[in-house]
């Protein structure tokens, strides 16, 4: 009993609401029969509390409980469609899984705790509403609707603990992501300084992660906000040096920021890593191609196509710099054909070899197995290699050069 007595005060947790009033204002955003998918602890228990054990919000789908999808949400799921999803792993699957909930279940609203890019459901789109993102049409008449509900939404909120009471490791986790939340909603009403002050808050925390960090840099990322997105990306990695989100996403907003040798640098150790991760092979090529070095834009192209060998994708960007930047149409016009082979339906490579044939529509002749694309990795060549000293590998670079003008640092605000 002395024990308890001593201990009791620092554990007494009776006075704590963030979680219980974290999940009622989950509930208090979600449309009715919505689908909720949850990515952590802290957003996935306290509702299923709420809905299990209090019964409230019956109508919805918590389409995730425990860190994946339940079988039984996949009824209905065809044959090839299963098989197609058992070959997969992490977060391709996740993907996959994600989408064909989404598409099963279509008249229903649904929402994510984290943002989502919607590249494999075409015509819709994320949006914040209140503390959650809503799947709604890619339409401007949805996301007015949707910024209406977002503003009904948090002034529905309710809050019993004060900022800074009651704070355990969980509460610190929900009001950094309240500040989160809150800063896309600036973002969304065009009130950058507000949404910066938000986001500077969401890191302040101690138990601020490398994830919260880059995620508002991405946030300020898709607002144009580069520079201060550059210095929310060096928060990720000052906490780790090497996640690769943020060393990709530093190296995309340098990328735009035109500074061509600090996107290689860090994309060097990313590539190091992972030779074959495909969204850093993708920004190493497009930084290439805006610095002119077209042969070595065209390479990169080529050991995409070759670790990709069914996406029509790396035959029409190396097409499309052959045809537009590095002239050389006839080889140009064999990859755009090789493109349209792997998928006849790619209007761009129509596009660029209408051009070359005068504006005729292109036929797609058999070009015959030697330029079919191997299976196998080990000893492949590049399929459409230029010859270029060095190759693809990445040259010895200098120290990255700093950019001009500083960067603002976010926990100061913005520069005078």
């Amino acid at each position: 009993m002395g024990t308890f007595a001593l201990h009791f005060r620092g554990n007494d947790r009776r006075s704590c609401f963030w979680a219980e009033d974290y999940a009622r204002n989950v509930f208090a955003t979600l449309a009715p029969d919505a689908i909720y998918i949850a990515s952590g602890d802290h957003n996935t228990f306290p509702p299923i509390y709420l809905q299990r054990v209090l019964g409230e919000r019956p109508d919805v789908l918590l389409a995730d409980k425990y860190g994946y999808f339940e079988e039984h949400l996949f009824e209905g799921m065809s044959g090839e469609a299963r098989r197609h999803r058992t070959s997969l792993r992490g977060d391709a699957r996740r993907r996959f899984e994600e989408a064909w909930l989404l598409r099963r279940h279509g008249a229903r609203p649904a929402y994510f705790t984290q943002k989502r890019d919607m590249s494999d459901l075409p015509g819709k789109t994320v949006i914040p509403v209140g503390i959650l993102f809503k799947v709604i049409d890619d339409t401007p008449e949805a996301k007015a609707d949707a910024l209406a509900e977002s503003e009904a939404a948090w002034n529905r909120y309710l809050w019993r603990n004060a900022p800074g009471e009651s704070m355990d490791f969980t509460a610190r986790i929900i009001v950094s992501e309240r500040h989160y939340a809150r800063g896309w909603f600036h973002l969304l009403r065009g009130e950058s300084d507000l949404a910066l002050a938000e986001f500077a808050s969401a890191v302040s925390s101690e138990s601020a992660i490398k994830q919260m960090w880059n995620n508002a840099g991405s946030a300020l990322a898709e607002y144009g906000l580069l520079e201060y997105a550059v210095a929310f990306y060096e928060g990720a990695l000052e906490i780790d040096p090497s996640y690769t989100p943020a060393l990709r996403n530093l190296a995309a907003c340098y990328l735009d920021l035109g500074y061509f040798e600090n996107v290689r640098s860090h994309l060097e150790p990313v590539l190091r890593e992972d030779p074959g991760d495909r969204a850093a092979l993708e920004i190493l090529a497009a930084a290439y191609e805006r610095e002119g070095r077209f042969e070595e834009a065209v390479n990169v192209h080529s050991d995409v196509a070759r670790r990709f060998p069914e996406d029509p994708t790396p035959w029409v960007e190396a097409g499309r710099i052959l045809l537009e930047k590095a002239p050389n149409p006839e080889e140009a016009r064999k990859l755009l054909t090789r493109a349209l082979e792997l998928d006849p339906r790619r209007m761009d490579a129509r596009t660029l070899l209408a051009g070359l044939d005068g504006g005729k529509p292109p036929s797609v002749p058999e070009m015959g197995p030697d330029v079919a694309l191997p299976e196998g990795m080990e000893g492949v060549p590049n399929p459409f290699s230029l010859e270029t000293p060095g190759g693809l590998s990445l040259p010895t670079l200098p120290s990255p050069r700093p950019p001009e003008p500083p960067l603002p640092d976010p926990l100061r605000g913005p520069p005078r």
